[in-house]
């Protein structure tokens, strides 16, 4: 599986109101960037289809402001939020549809989550973890992820009984 980083996944405006939301719940968060994070389950790819998917992949906006607030401090934590694990999200299918149109068979599917960067001024306890979880995520459609190893779960196939 490889992991590639894409553009902002919020605009400024919506980066603002979730920041304030999750600042109700925890006070301790004192900034957050979220960008998407494309995960692509294939086969070895050539250079030039690397390059292809590459191009493809890069897409919207770039970052905006936040990533100044968030190096000025060293506590951070990183929340990745992608589809339920056994489903195929719309969005994984049409994306995959492109690229195979596109002469990238070797792909097998591409889901697209985002990573939430939180800058915070103190550790958070598990309650709070969980707090920022549920704000962060839609538990019926989305999981939340520690990293993106975990993500590797979302290719699994299960056998069917």
């Amino acid at each position: 599986m490889q992991a590639l980083f894409g553009a902002a996944a919020l605009s400024e405006f919506k980066t603002s109101r979730l920041l304030a939301t999750l600042q109700a719940a925890v006070p301790s968060i004192l900034a957050i960037d979220a960008r998407f994070l494309h995960l692509v389950e294939s086969s070895p790819l050539t250079d030039g289809e690397s390059e292809t998917l590459n191009s493809l992949l890069r897409y919207g906006e770039g970052l905006h402001g936040t990533t100044e607030s968030l190096q000025a401090t060293a506590l951070s934590l990183h929340r990745l939020v992608v589809p339920r694990k056994g489903t195929l999200s719309p969005w994984s299918s049409k994306a995959t549809d492109i690229l195979h149109n596109c002469g990238l068979e070797k792909v097998r599917r591409v889901e697209r989550g985002i990573v939430y960067t939180l800058s915070l001024s103190a550790q958070l306890a598990p309650d709070e973890l969980s707090r920022v979880d549920s704000l962060l995520h839609d538990r019926m459609t989305q999981s939340v992820l520690d990293g993106v190893q975990q993500a590797e779960s979302l290719f699994q196939r299960a056998e069917p009984q």
